[in-house]
């Protein structure tokens, strides 16, 4: 079975209310957890751990709750951070934790 789709097309001021959102993330992410590895393995493997929550929320939302979007979201949001604090990570010169 297929899963439904739909063509989407972002608007710049979505983009720019993700951004906004994304950066909140990022602060928090980096206030509570202030190292991140410099090692892709465990690196990806935070980034992976944040996609299986994602995963749970939206299992979450549409199986078991009133659809929860809103957990899906955060989610999604902190996934995103820890790809981000990964890709930075990755690009370091210093081989020193971020």
């Amino acid at each position: 079975m297929k899963p439904k789709q739909r063509e989407l097309k972002g608007t710049t001021e979505e983009l720019d209310n993700f951004i906004i959102e994304l950066k909140e993330a990022i602060h928090l992410a980096e206030g509570k957890h202030r190292l991140f590895p410099y090692d892709l393995i465990h690196g990806t493997g935070i980034m992976i751990e944040e996609a299986g929550e994602t995963m749970q929320a939206a299992i979450d939302a549409t199986y078991f709750r009133d659809c929860d979007i809103l957990a899906v979201d955060r989610e999604l949001m902190h996934t995103t951070a820890m790809c981000f604090r990964l890709w930075v990570s990755m690009w370091r010169q210093d081989n020193k934790p971020v």
